[in-house]
């Protein structure tokens, strides 16, 4: 049958629903919010809202909403990935926050893989980069790297293979020279 609510409506218990749930539409999947556009602008439209306040609790660093993923498994499901908006840090008076996602192998716990922090750093295998990328860990490019700037490798031991033909310079210790 059809719930219908006109004005403030509150539950106090949990509503079950065995159907589909349409906000604003008629359902076309088990929840369907819809609203149109008000008016031509790049600023986001709040479609949901996942608040959280910390009234009379002193939030740790790295809590905060989140919306979690389950994935089917034999016989039910289980937990595999979550994305969250965490505080940064534990003080009450900073409310900066870091986008977090993470992933989990079959049958363990999710894990941290990345984070993209309030000043727009982001963290690959890092919750706390340094640089506008920061990875922890291999990266592959099937294509061009490109460099604005200079490249610099910090290994003692870095290796640099280039493509036959390529143009390179190098410089060490404030001197110019390549050696092939």
């Amino acid at each position: 049958s059809t719930l219908e609510a006109v004005g403030a409506t509150r539950l106090g218990s949990t509503l079950a629903v065995s159907g589909n749930v349409g906000i604003a539409t008629s359902p076309s999947a088990p929840l369907h919010v819809y609203k149109a556009a008000a008016a031509v602008t790049s600023t986001p439209m709040e479609f949901l809202r996942l608040e959280q306040q910390d009234e009379g609790v002193d939030m740790n660093a790295g809590h905060g909403p989140a919306i979690t993923f389950y994935v089917g498994e034999t016989g039910g499901s289980d937990h595999g990935g979550t994305v969250a908006v965490v505080r940064e840090e534990a003080s009450d008076a900073d409310s900066a926050a870091a986008m977090s996602f993470y992933t989990a192998g079959d049958d363990s716990a999710p894990t941290e893989k990345m984070r993209v922090t309030s000043t727009g750093k982001v963290g690959i295998g890092d919750t706390s980069p340094s640089y506008t990328l920061d990875v922890t860990g291999d990266g592959q490019f099937t294509t061009d790297l490109r460099v604005g700037d200079d490249l610099l490798l910090t290994s003692d031991s870095a290796i640099l293979s280039l493509g036959a033909g390529a143009d390179f310079t190098i410089t060490h210790d404030g001197t110019t020279g390549a050696t092939l």
